[in-house]
């Protein structure tokens, strides 16, 4: 998935998903150009910081957080900048992070079965800088309660979690903002999974997949792409030749709604279908860009205050009831708050 935001922010990347997009009209845009791996990533990072910081407090914040999570920054050429993001149904973002960061427990060929305490493993791995309360809380949010101990859901969930945290979220927080300063922001969404693929079905479609079609790969007749994979291709490049000119991606007469906090709606790329869809991943990204945030905040940073803390011998897993108890309740009192 990518997203860009295009005359001001390319934001470029995610998932995985092969193609989720941000496009907006601001101020300055940025793209990895070909100089950009001559710099250092410092060097990458503060110039980008630099830019970013004509929009506003927020959006630098938001833009700091972004590097950190994915070490990887924005290089400031030719009035353009480009942060990287991916995306698929959410599923395919993340599947090839898992696969990478998390080989002893995921196969490329086939979904994977995860036991619940390797799921409980890997979160806490993942989200090992957070509090106990923080991981709990992602916990809660990302299981099925109804079959805890399904296998194939936890391996589910945990790529929903890496999409969601690492990808999703933040490019959705991301051109919430752009829009919020009047910025004309055009999502997209790419879901096209390719005919001829080498990744296993259970991946979806995967990272960096809507490269090939933005530059035109399949245009290539000595290459095994179906037709409508090619006319997929055209499209694409179609879209952000005019985009680049004309500040538009498409004609009048097709429907691209402009992206806002109110209507998040985003195109997609499909070489079945095309249409507008409407997110993506709201509830996921209220409990990231709300919900937790306003949790480390009123519980000191996610720790539980000294009088709730367990003393004693008291076993693990009474330890892990009192604490997801009151977690449970935090969050119960947060959600009255915003009633």
């Amino acid at each position: 998935m990518i997203l860009f935001v295009l005359q001001s922010y390319f934001l470029s990347g995610k998932q995985y998903e092969r193609g989720l997009a941000v496009w907006g009209q601001v101020a300055v845009t940025g793209t990895p150009p070909t100089s950009a791996g001559l710099h250092k990533k410092r060097k990458i990072i503060g110039n980008g910081s630099q830019t970013v910081k004509n929009i506003g407090a927020k959006l630098l914040k938001t833009f700091k957080n972004y590097a950190k999570r994915r070490e990887e920054g924005a290089a400031h050429q030719n009035n353009k900048i480009i942060l990287e993001d991916y995306s698929l149904k959410w599923l395919n973002s993340s599947t090839y992070f898992i696969l990478y960061d998390f080989i002893d427990f995921f196969e490329k060929d086939g979904p994977s079965y995860l036991q619940r305490d390797k799921y409980h493993d890997i979160v806490n791995t993942i989200f090992k800088n957070m509090s106990r309360l923080e991981r709990d809380a992602i916990v809660f949010q990302y299981t099925d309660w109804e079959h805890v101990n399904d296998g194939y859901l936890n391996q589910k969930m945990i790529a929903d979690v890496v999409g969601d945290y690492f990808f999703i979220c933040p490019t959705n927080y991301f051109a919430e903002l752009m829009a919020e300063r009047g910025m004309k922001v055009y999502y997209y969404y790419f879901t096209h999974r390719t005919s001829t693929s080498l990744w296993g079905e259970w991946m979806g479609v995967m990272h960096g997949d809507e490269i090939e079609y933005v530059f035109g790969h399949p245009l290539n007749l000595s290459l095994q792409f179906n037709s409508r994979e090619r006319e997929l291709s055209l499209k694409m490049m179609r879209a952000f030749a005019r985009f680049s000119s004309t500040g538009k991606p498409v004609t009048d007469d097709v429907n691209w709604p402009i992206y806002t906090k109110e209507h998040p709606q985003y195109f997609i790329f499909n070489a079945d279908k095309t249409g507008i869809g409407r997110g993506p991943r709201a509830t996921a990204c209220a409990f990231w860009n709300n919900f937790l945030p306003r949790l480390r905040d009123n519980t000191g940073n996610g720790e539980l205050p000294c009088e709730a803390s367990v003393v004693g011998a008291v076993s693990s897993i009474s330890t892990r009831l009192m604490l997801s108890a009151y977690s449970f309740l935090v969050y119960i009192f947060i959600l009255a708050l915003t009633v």
